[in-house]
């Protein structure tokens, strides 16, 4: 009944975890949406200030505050600084210093409630070591889906500025055109773009860091021809439509590959669940078939070996049926 009440309870800190960074990320939207009329010239955002001191009394907002103050004394941290490129490339709205926080406060959350359930100090510190990974797995999926949503949306955004070019638009209104009609996180970072260009930077500094954050292939193919067709001239639309078709060619050979594959990942997912199968298994039948082993000194230690055990396990196998096109 103890794992029964850990797992949920587990489970619930998950939950509030991920509505926080989604409820943080709603209001980082709503700034950056005020911003983005000042820059425009327009009054637009101006309407929202009465909503914005009513934002201000939520338990979210008052949260964050408490972790922006005690973030301050880690931010000149290096650490912290490489975490806010991670930040970027997650389009979360938080600083490096800010997530080590949050993810301190999940670690003592999960150790009170393990130690609360078991009254144990090694399954506190069991529970405190899971519950240190929960953001940062949270973290690495918000990259890789935002990077594959980015990828999905390339080609059709190759295709707006290929068009929009014919029709006698310069790249610059091609790119304000893209951050306007295409939905996030394309249309997001080409924003960012464009307001990099419009606070002083050069066109070719701002699509290299944006290639940087995005992380793709594929635009780091797009960013080098702009850049050479900038230096030596050319016709642009031609050269995005010839990358555009070759990008598409990537992409089927890419979602042939991970059908061809599909059985090794799938064989990978039930070894790693077989073990958890089991162990619920047995637990519901007898409940203190394990308690020699909790009893035992070398608990920790076994436990955390396994499931260490399972992780390089289930990482060898997607490195064996990830292949690179």
């Amino acid at each position: 009944m103890v794992w029964i009440v850990s797992i949920i309870s587990g489970a619930l800190i998950a939950v509030m975890v991920y509505f926080l960074l989604r409820s943080v990320q709603s209001n980082h939207l709503t700034v950056n949406q005020r911003m983005q009329s000042i820059v425009d010239g327009t009054l637009a955002g101006i309407q929202q200030n009465t909503d914005d001191e009513d934002h201000k009394q939520r338990p979210v907002d008052r949260f964050m505050k408490m972790v922006r103050e005690l973030s301050k004394s880690i931010r000149d941290f290096h650490g912290s600084k490489v975490l806010d490129f991670k930040m970027q490339q997650a389009g979360l709205p938080l600083l490096g210093s800010e997530f080590i926080v949050i993810d301190l406060m999940a670690v003592a959350l999960g150790c009170i409630i393990a130690f609360l359930l078991t009254m144990s100090l090694s399954m506190a510190f069991i529970g405190g070591i899971a519950w240190f990974a929960v953001p940062w797995v949270y973290l690495s999926m918000k990259i890789n889906r935002r990077q594959k949503l980015f990828t999905d949306q390339l080609q059709d955004t190759l295709s707006m500025v290929a068009n929009a070019l014919r029709v006698g638009f310069s790249f610059m209104q091609a790119m304000d055109l893209i951050s306007r009609e295409m939905p996030d996180p394309m249309g997001e970072e080409f924003k960012r773009v464009v307001q990099d260009i419009r606070v002083g930077s050069t066109q070719e500094a701002a699509l290299e860091r944006m290639s940087k954050r995005v992380n793709s292939d594929d635009f780091n193919l797009v960013v080098t021809a702009v850049l050479i067709q900038h230096q030596v001239g050319g016709n642009l639309s031609t050269i995005l439509d010839t990358i555009s078709t070759t990008i598409n060619d990537r992409i089927k050979m890419k979602r042939e590959a991970k059908t061809l594959t599909a059985q090794g990942r799938m064989s990978g997912w039930v070894l790693a669940a077989l073990p958890i199968g089991i162990t619920a298994v047995l637990f519901m039948i007898n409940p203190t078939y394990f308690d020699p082993l909790l009893r035992s000194p070398m608990a920790p230690l076994i436990i955390g070996g396994t499931i260490g055990w399972m992780c390089i396990g289930i990482l060898v196998i997607n490195r064996i049926v990830d292949i690179d096109v």
